[in-house]
This record gives C-alpha cells, sequence and structure tokens, in this order.
C-alpha cells in the first residue's frame, strides 16, 4: 500500500517549492503552477526533481536545495495534516481482515516518520519501504518489491493505492494491480499511468471492496473492476 494521501500534503509541498524557486531565481521567479507541480514534481524523487530542474548544478548543489525544501515541509505541514476521507474505516477493514500493510514512499524518512505520526498512522504498517533507501526509487519497481519481499507475498496477492503516476508506474512495473486515488492529478493521467480503478476517496474504494467481498461470499460471479474515467 502507498503512503496513504493527505488533503493538505501535496499542497504545502508545493508551496515549499515555490518558495525556494522564487529565491534561487528559477524561470526568473515566475510562481510556478498546478500543472508544472503536478507534471515535474509530485510524486518524484528529490535527486531525479533537482537534475530535471537544475541540470547544470553539481550534485552537492542539488542535495542543499532539496534538503532545505524538505525542511520547510516539515516546518509547514506537521501540524496542519489530515486524513483524506474514508482513510481510517479503510485500514479499520482492512485489519478485521488480517490484510498485512505497507507503506511504500519516495518521501525522505524525516518527512515519512513526521506524517505517519501526526496523523496516528505510525503504527499501523508493518513495513516501511523507502525509494531512497533502494537501489532506485519509484517509478522503478525496486520499492513495491521490496515491500513485498519483505511482508512475503506475491504481486497477484498485493493491491497497491498511488496517487501519482511515478508510483503507478512503479507498481505495473512490478506486476501489481494499482488503484488511483485522485486526490492531487488527473484523472486521464492516473489512468495513462495504468491505473485499474479510480476512486475520489477511501471511502469509495471501501465500498468497491466491500461489494467484491459480498459477491465472493455468496458464490456469485464477480464482475472484474470497471476503471471509472
Amino acid at each position: 500500500m502507498q503512503l496513504p494521501v493527505f488533503n493538505s500534503g501535496g499542497f504545502r509541498r508545493a508551496l515549499c517549492f515555490q518558495e525556494i524557486l522564487s529565491e534561487v531565481g528559477f524561470d526568473g521567479g515566475r510562481p510556478i503552477d498546478e500543472a508544472f507541480f503536478r507534471a515535474r514534481i509530485s510524486g518524484r524523487h528529490n535527486p531525479e526533481i533537482a537534475a530535471d530542474l537544475f541540470p547544470a548544478w553539481s550534485v552537492e548543489q542539488h542535495m542543499v536545495f532539496y534538503t532545505d525544501k524538505e525542511q520547510r515541509f516539515r516546518d509547514l505541514a506537521g501540524s496542519q495534516l489530515q486524513r483524506t476521507p474514508g482513510l481510517t474505516e479503510w485500514i479499520d477493514w482492512l485489519r478485521r481482515r488480517g490484510v498485512r500493510m505497507a507503506a511504500v514512499t519516495n518521501a525522505p524518512r524525516a518527512n515519512t516518520e513526521l506524517m505517519l505520526a501526526a496523523l496516528g498512522l505510525d503504527k499501523e504498517f508493518e513495513v516501511i519501504v523507502l525509494g531512497e533507501e533502494c537501489a532506485r526509487a519509484k517509478p522503478h519497481p525496486d520499492p513495491y518489491l521490496r515491500a513485498m519481499e519483505l511482508i512475503g507475498v506475491a504481486p497477484e496477492e498485493s493491491l497497491v493505492i498511488e496517487d501519482s503516476p511515478a508510483g503507478l508506474r512503479a507498481a505495473v512495473a512490478a506486476g501489481v494491480a494499482a488503484v488511483g486515488i485522485t486526490t492531487g492529478q488527473p484523472r486521464d493521467v492516473l489512468l495513462a499511468a495504468g491505473a485499474c480503478l479510480l476512486v475520489d476517496d477511501f471511502h469509495q474504494l471501501l465500498q468497491v471492496a466491500l461489494a467484491d467481498a459480498s459477491s465472493k461470499e455468496e458464490g456469485a460471479a464477480v464482475e472484474p473492476l470497471e476503471v471509472r474515467s
């Protein structure tokens, strides 16, 4: 399972990027817009973002840039994070069914630990896998392959929930069915990245799961999940 999506997180991360990009004079100091953030920042690994935005900089300059950005995010977001609607019920349902859960994220460890603790989710996941601690981060499959290895499950036994194109591509490359949650990216972008199902929040995902479980318990033929476009 991807690290749960938080309503305020994406906005605050965009704000942090805007502040620091303006300070270093990126694109003449012009503000970045939502389309730019989604296409070139959201869901990507920090070294990849820095290399894309500042190809002439050294590795050391890249590290200073994204270290500063992440500290600003923690200062701004720590006390203001909110769970996506339905997340509490979704996790409770999975726990009652004995489903083993992992958080897989491209966020740095300090950010991951802050977000999980702030939302009371730091005890919910059996495994936490960070892209920065794998040979390759998302969109490569390595983080999801590592999570499945640690939990001891096969791709066909797993389900990924993602809000970013990079995360969806990573899941698909790992051979895992992936649900796209539409809290931060347009629906067509998530579909193009490989989402097999789109939901607006975890309430909708739980409704789909309950209907599927009910059909199986009744012995009825289960129709394939339809992608909502």
